[in-house]
């Protein structure tokens, strides 16, 4: 009995530590949109997640949370348009994969030159391991992709487990572009569409917010088929995503023993890891 006691208090501590929290502000006036003040920078009031490398924000009013996020670095830049990104919302300040949302999808690119495929590079990545201008890939560079990103998928929205719909079509109102080498990263999500009639700080100020994601993971040998291409003309199988297979990965490498082995040590390593954080939220007067 003692041990569990201990453990869980063990458990509780780490949690606390390596969950930050961040006061979420009120939402009284309309603020200047984010693509446009990062135009001079990124914003003061955004506090920023050196493991992960994600700046964030956190504003509600009576009716939506407001998230508000920014990468600068070119890795994160590109697993966020290239291989999507998925918003956790738990209700109960956990961190619970119940409900959420991701986009962008995945992005599904053209085949990549035969030189870059050789050599296992991310298109439009040069070879120091930084954004490349995308001239040899054209439309492929993060900016272009995101400009092109228009499916949300809905995660235990409404109790649906998982739909994909027309971002036209989603009440959660979500825009990504790219600002002077800054993604800015703007989302309203409805309160009533995490449950009906639910209000965080009627319910006590219990929120936690996780961001996740997706990688880079090409097929192996033994999903790929020789020779083979599909109807849009890449290479392979999905590339895998979390939990499931949602997208091809940009790309589609031909030679998965050579990628594989650029993914363990060579400039695809940092995109073959996942960014992950979870901030848990504090509302003005409902301390968590």
């Amino acid at each position: 009995m003692r041990l569990s006691i201990l453990f869980t208090i063990v458990l509780s501590v780490l949690y606390g530590c390596s969950t930050p929290t961040a006061l979420v502000e009120s939402r009284k006036d309309k603020p200047v949109p984010l693509n446009q003040a990062a135009a001079e920078g990124l914003p003061g009031n955004m506090v920023h997640d050196e493991r992960s490398g994600f700046h964030y924000n956190f504003q509600y009013d009576r009716n939506s949370l407001y998230i508000n996020l920014a990468a600068d670095d070119p890795d994160l830049v590109n697993k966020i348009a290239y291989f999507g990104l998925t918003v956790w919302v738990d209700k109960e300040g956990e961190r619970n994969r119940e409900q959420g949302f991701r986009f962008p999808m995945p992005a599904r690119l053209p085949v990549a030159h035969r030189a870059e495929a050789g050599t296992g590079r991310q298109p439009g990545r040069a070879d120091g391991g930084t954004q490349g201008t995308g001239a040899r890939t054209p439309g492929t560079n993060p900016g272009s992709v995101l400009d092109l990103a228009e499916d949300i998928e809905l995660i235990g929205i409404y109790g649906s487990s998982i739909r994909k719909v027309k971002m036209r079509d989603s009440r959660i109102r979500v825009t990504a572009s790219m600002v002077n080498n800054i993604l800015v990263y703007e989302a309203v999500v409805p309160y009533e569409m995490l449950g009906w009639g639910y209000n965080p700080v009627a319910a006590g100020g219990r929120m936690s917010i996780g961001l996740e994601t997706g990688y880079f993971d090409p097929p192996s040998p033994s999903r790929q088929a020789p020779s083979a291409r599909r109807p849009d003309g890449g290479f392979g199988q999905p590339g895998r995503m979390p939990g499931q297979y949602p997208g091809r990965y940009p790309g589609q490498y031909p030679m998965p023993d050579q990628v594989r082995t650029g993914q363990r040590t060579g400039p695809l390593a940092a995109l073959s890891r996942p960014s992950r954080l979870w901030v848990r939220l504090e509302f003005p007067g409902q301390p968590l």
